[in-house]
């Protein structure tokens, strides 16, 4: 009875906040960050809602959300974190089979789409066009969740889009390397929003204030 009593208690006084992002940006930006969240607001319990569909996280218990796009969403307050760079990648394997220099020689080799439900998300031939390539005969592969997609590439089985602040721990590990010097940078950028019709309480605060810090030293 005394260990029940001590656990409502807690529920009731505890510090929560919530956060949804998806699979990527949880597995590759905010998870090896986290312990620094912890370790300085040991007494803030965080929650995470991790999906790739952005209804889900739009439920009313999520606190803040990470999202990419023109930071212009109804309803929503948002602040911009960073913007990104857009390259080729492949495993080091693939890429010393393929000697590809030019985005041009790209086309013609297997390349991972990813499709997302998020509005200005590249896709390969948004890339490819951007960097003066042509789009004819590009062979693509469709999956709908870049973490696998990032695993094929690194398995060898063709050629991934990566958002540098994502894929960077990968190719630093020579998981994967960069194709071509080519690059792309989106105006579309990585946002924090909420809902602004709904003020933050003091644990968002400190989680969104602990967020935009991450990012600039990012």
């Amino acid at each position: 009875m005394a260990a029940a009593f001590e656990a409502i208690k807690t529920s009731r006084t505890a510090r929560t906040v919530t956060v949804g992002c998806t699979t990527a940006f949880a597995q590759m930006w905010l998870m090896p960050r986290l312990g620094n969240f912890w370790r300085a607001h040991h007494d803030i319990v965080l929650h995470q809602v991790v999906s790739d569909r952005s209804q889900d996280l739009r439920r009313s218990e999520v606190d803040l959300r990470i999202r990419y796009g023109d930071g212009s969403w109804p309803e929503e307050t948002a602040i911009r974190l960073f913007g990104d760079t857009i390259f080729p990648v492949a495993s080091p394997d693939f890429a010393r089979k393929h000697k590809v220099k030019e985005p041009a020689e790209l086309v013609g080799l297997p390349l991972l789409e990813v499709i997302s439900q998020e509005r200005g998300w590249t896709e390969w031939e948004e890339w490819l066009s951007s960097v003066g390539a042509a789009t004819r005969r590009i062979k693509t592969r469709r999956i709908n969740n870049y973490v696998i997609a990032w695993q094929a590439a690194m398995d060898g089985q063709g050629i991934a889009l990566g958002w540098q602040t994502l894929v960077g721990p990968m190719l630093e590990a020579r998981k994967l390397v960069r194709l071509t010097k080519a690059e792309l940078v989106p105006t579309d950028a990585t946002y924090v929003t909420w809902s602004a019709h709904r003020p933050l309480s003091a644990e968002a605060t400190v989680l969104r204030d602990w967020l935009m810090a991450e990012a600039k030293v990012a």
